[in-house]
């Protein structure tokens, strides 16, 4: 899957669905990475530029790509000697993740419901936002639990008290919203669980 689909004989369409396939297998091997603290299987440095897709992207497909990018580095961040002390390259991480266009938007729970569109904005949302809170967790509890010179906001680790705070309130309040509209669906949507009982 990490090879250019090209190079092996395919047609532009099955190109393309590889491609997405790949992108997916990609997603949920980030996602597992940064829940468990585990090394990624399928490390970004290894695949095969035409393996990635680039072109017609839905919005979506384009915030997935992005974001995959930015999770995998988070994960080198975290499984790297001296993690706790590569602040500054957590705050890059940080800029880097803001950056994603676009921003996912907050659910409503008033209003028509429409499964398909809510469930995608809903995802966007949680992808985000554990991301940004797996990154700033371990600062986050370091300036909870450390000295940090007596100040309340977290010292030098105040934008991941900060953060900390954005990312839980925002994955609280969108599930709360979302599971409003479909009470049905959040009992299969495992990999949510631990990040809420994070945020609360």
């Amino acid at each position: 899957m990490h090879r250019d689909p090209h190079e092996l004989g395919m047609d532009a369409r099955a190109c393309n669905q590889r491609r997405r396939l790949f992108l997916e297998l990609r997603l949920f091997d980030a996602t597992e990475s940064i829940q468990y603290g585990r090394p990624l299987t399928m490390n970004g440095r290894y695949v095969s530029r035409g393996a990635i897709v680039e072109d017609d992207l839905d919005e979506v497909t384009s915030f997935k790509r992005d974001l995959v990018t930015v999770m995998e580095d988070i994960v080198d961040l975290m499984i790297s000697p001296g993690f706790s002390s590569n602040y500054s390259t957590a705050l890059k991480l940080d800029r880097k993740l803001r950056a994603l266009k676009p921003v996912p938007t907050a659910i409503r729970p008033d209003g028509a419901s429409n499964f398909s569109h809510e469930l995608r904005v809903f995802m966007r949302t949680i992808w985000y936002y554990s991301t940004l809170l797996t990154l700033h967790r371990p600062y986050f509890a370091f300036a909870a639990t450390k000295d940090t010179s007596g100040a309340p906001s977290g010292g030098k680790f105040a934008p991941s008290v900060n953060a900390s705070y954005e990312a839980a309130s925002a994955l609280v309040h969108a599930t709360i919203a979302f599971t409003t509209k479909f009470p049905q669906v959040i009992s299969r949507m495992g990999p949510l669980w631990p990040h809420l009982s994070t945020s609360v």
